[in-house]
């Protein structure tokens, strides 16, 4: 499952600011068609090198690295 919703989020990315994201409606339409969380959607997304993109704001200041360790300590 996580290689076929990899393979998803990489579809459903898109461009904004240089870097590759994937809007929260992607997200959530994810959510159903693979029965997982927002947080499980978005953290196999951020393993991808995709940034949802309500995280875009602090993308300057924590990375990819760093939103994802937040992401995985709540």
């Amino acid at each position: 499952m996580d290689a076929a919703l990899r393979t998803r989020v990489k579809a459903l990315a898109e461009m904004a600011d240089g870097v590759q994201v994937i809007p929260l409606a992607a997200v959530r339409a994810l959510e159903q068609e693979f029965g997982l969380s927002r947080r499980m959607v978005e953290l196999v997304a951020l393993e991808a090198g995709v940034l949802p993109r309500r995280y875009l704001r602090s993308y300057g200041t924590v990375g990819l690295a760093g939103q994802t360790k937040l992401l995985r300590s709540t």
